[in-house]
């Protein structure tokens, strides 16, 4: 087995065995190598090491999610790995439903947020082996061996001949051939009997010329047409209005494919390009609220890196109109909105703005980098930066929101230290450490992690998890804090007032 970069890693337990061999092998025979614990592991080498190994080389990492691979803390190690190094995500579904994924795993989803779980079956593997193939070339994820053709056979070997002719039997005798000189007489009945060599030859010619002209001027069938593939595309659906925190749990089916749109945002893969019918069906869950019905139909353009909106208007007694809109050309809506007002396509910018207050502006930043999972990093630009920002600029939205966080960072943290996962842990602590760089219980987090990591034994006051009586809402205040020079937060009130401008000089 070639012990060199693999494109495709599969992550497994040890029950799921058969499965994985199976997917390994399916996709091996479409050119893409794989790798996998039982068969490319070298023996007595560290399984740690070399899985840490096999996924930084890999492109892309399949995913077995069974009911017996859900408790595996290795899987949860693999999957953090592969997030770490922005490889490609394919989640697939063995004997468990969306429902059931989400629901026992919220962590794994949360990290795959932008990858489409496929369900498989033990006994119908080949069937989802086009659809994954698709989606690794939808990611610009090629095979190794495009083609191939088989090995031509060897050349037959002449046998030389023997340089001593074989002898006659005993038993015959050999007659030696007439003399030279011997000659026939024209009227003995040996010459009468010759056959006419000449004319055979040349009819002969005839024929074969005959034939010859038959084959090149008779009428040759035209081939049949090779049937093109329809061109695809990947496409994002986001529930743009996310003040409230709403998350969709929908099923939208779109040119014959169905979608469990369940995060937010959501990729699709594979959709057929071009005017498409579209209808969409399920709830709208709110914080404090009670989840609301959504439907609706209409048709959408399908094409490369295309972004749509999920405008929801809501109706009395809990229902509502989900529309499907290019956020190029629409706007987005607010729950209870029910009059939208169109307006020409318009230069991109971050996020509309609809308030001359900048911390608003900063706080529509902090809600569309929630939205796309940009939780903590990066460091300019992700939801933690732009509600520090709101908060300070007097929006009390801001501080709610920073909070939020604050109370997902420690779960987070908690959860990855209970599973042993120290190095995802300490990146996440640092991560906050950018932040709130005077924290004594970042600090305290920061140095019994590394202790942990390097294999220390627990220090006085260490506990696991770590930190389980801190109160709600931490951080609590951002003093000492949040410390980003001036000039950063002029440039971010600058670009705030920007937007304003540029959001009030559009028609509407």
């Amino acid at each position: 087995m070639d012990s060199g970069p693999k494109k495709v890693f599969v992550s497994y337990v040890e029950e799921d065995g058969g499965v994985a061999h199976e997917i390994a092998k399916q996709l091996e025979s479409h050119g893409y190598s794989s790798w996998y614990y039982e068969r490319d592991c070298p023996a007595g080498a560290d399984y740690f090491e070399e899985t840490f190994k096999a996924i930084s080389d890999c492109e892309a990492m399949a995913i077995i999610i069974s009911p017996r691979s859900l408790p595996s803390d290795q899987i949860t190690r693999e999957i953090v790995r592969a997030v770490e190094a922005n490889k490609a995500t394919l989640p697939l579904l063995l004997d468990l439903t969306h429902d059931e994924y989400a629901h026992r795993r919220p962590g794994w989803k949360q990290a795959m947020a932008a990858a489409n779980a496929t369900r498989v079956r033990a006994d119908q593997i080949p069937t989802i082996i086009p659809a994954l193939v698709a989606g690794l070339h939808a990611k610009g994820i090629r095979a190794d061996v495009e083609s191939s053709t088989p090995p031509a056979p060897p050349a037959a070997v002449t046998r030389p001949a023997p340089d001593v002719a074989p002898t006659a039997p005993p038993s015959v005798r050999a007659v030696p051939p007439p003399a030279p000189s011997a000659q026939v007489a024209s009227g003995s009945p040996a010459a009468a009997t010759k056959p006419p060599w000449i004319p055979i030859a040349a009819g002969a010619a005839v024929v074969v010329a005959a034939l010859a002209g038959w084959h090149f001027l008779k009428p040759h069938p035209k081939p049949a047409p090779v049937p093109v593939a329809p061109a695809t595309a990947t496409i994002v659906l986001k529930y743009n209005v996310d003040r409230h925190l709403c998350t969709p749990n929908l099923n939208m089916t779109v040119a014959g494919k169905t979608f469990h749109l369940a995060t937010n945002p959501y990729a699709a893969n594979d959709v057929p390009k071009g005017q498409q019918q579209y209808s969409i069906d399920g709830l709208v869950s709110c914080p404090g609220r009670k989840p609301s019905s959504a439907s609706g139909s209409g048709v959408i353009d399908v094409h490369d890196g295309v972004v749509f909106d999920m405008n929801w208007q809501s109706k009395p007694g809990g229902t509502g109109v989900m529309e499907v809109v290019d956020a190029s050309t629409e706007p987005a809506k607010a729950p209870g909105e029910n009059v939208r007002v169109a307006k020409p396509a318009a230069p991109a910018s971050t996020v509309p703005v609809s308030s001359a207050n900048p911390s608003q502006a900063m706080l529509s930043n902090a809600q569309a980098a929630y939205a796309q999972a940009r939780y903590f990093e990066p460091p300019n630009d992700c939801a933690l930066h732009w509600a520090i920002l709101a908060g300070k600029a007097g929006n009390p939205a801001g501080k709610a929101m920073e909070q939020q966080l604050g109370n997902q960072f420690r779960t987070q943290l908690n959860q990855l230290s209970q599973q042993q996962n120290f190095p995802a842990a300490l990146h996440l602590v640092n991560a906050m450490l950018v932040y709130y760089p005077s924290s004594p219980e970042l600090a305290g987090d920061q140095q019994r992690l590394m202790a942990a990591q390097s294999g220390a034994p627990p220090g006085p006051g260490q506990m696991n998890p770590l930190n389980p009586g801190l109160r709600p809402g931490y951080p609590p205040q951002p003093a000492p804090g949040y410390q980003y020079n001036a000039q950063a937060q002029a440039r971010a009130a600058a670009a705030a007032a920007a937007q304003q401008r540029a959001a009030q000089q559009r028609p509407h």
